[in-house]
């Protein structure tokens, strides 16, 4: 739906795209944090020991490279996907 706005006036897709660039920053940061925090890979309670965390870090490289490159459009769709996050609050 964000991706192809069926909007008139031609300030609402570049609004769109912008709050789209803050959301993908939020998780980035978060993502970031949450491995300092935590370490990455190397411990017992480290970032990728989560497959929840997995999940958001392979959603966030693929948002990154969908967002970086016109040739890779199909990644974008990825973003949906963000919508599962809140799946993890059930664990």
């Amino acid at each position: 739906m964000l991706d192809e706005p069926q909007l008139t006036n031609p300030y609402s897709k570049a609004t769109i795209e912008t709050i789209n660039d803050i959301i993908n920053a939020l998780y980035v940061f978060e993502a970031v944090f949450r491995i300092i925090a935590m370490g990455f890979i190397c411990g017992k309670h480290t970032y990728m020991k989560d497959p929840f965390n997995v999940f958001d870090f392979v959603i966030i490289l693929l948002t990154a490279l969908g967002s970086n490159s016109k040739k890779m459009d199909y990644i974008s769709s990825f973003r949906s996907l963000r919508a599962l996050r809140p799946l993890r609050m059930i664990k």
